[in-house]
């Protein structure tokens, strides 16, 4: 039996954010800390370090019919935190390029990393939030869309 594309989907966006490490060209080496679920429990089951990434369910978008198939817009939110203090706003920034970059796909080239079924990847806007609500850490959000064919 073929696995679930939508998890196959999820599972290859935490395998491709495991690669974020400064040997690779990045600002950090958070791949080593990616996490699926939500922040909250991530922090609170877990000796947290930060940088910290933690993929998150989320919204999609409409589903769409298509001639014997079906096109979901699968919704995550890659949420990334680092360890408040006196100044963090340039190591929040620094997480934010790495997971754009890492990410974004070049224009006309296919996501090797993506699994068959799952043809690409759109961002929603990212946003910045500082420590509070009980957080001890400041953290941006960016809303990820995987698109998936499923085959009726």
């Amino acid at each position: 039996m073929t696995q679930n594309p939508l998890t196959e989907g999820r599972e290859a966006l935490l395998s491709r954010l495991a690669t974020i490490n400064v040997a690779g060209g990045y600002l950090t080496n958070v791949g080593a800390n990616v996490h699926s679920g939500w922040l909250s429990e991530v922090i609170k089951a877990k000796a947290v370090s930060y940088p910290l990434l933690v993929v998150q369910p989320s919204r999609g978008q409409p589903p769409a019919a298509a001639p014997g198939a079906i096109k979901l817009q699968s919704g995550f939110r890659v949420v990334g935190a680092v360890e408040a203090g006196i100044s963090y706003e340039s190591a929040l920034e620094d997480l934010q390029l790495d997971v754009m970059r890492c990410l974004m796909p070049g224009h006309t080239k296919f996501l090797e990393w993506l699994p068959v079924g799952v043809l690409g990847i759109q961002f929603g806007t990212p946003d910045s939030f500082p420590p509070g609500d009980g957080l001890s850490c400041a953290t941006f959000l960016l809303p990820v869309y995987l698109t998936v064919v499923i085959q009726q």
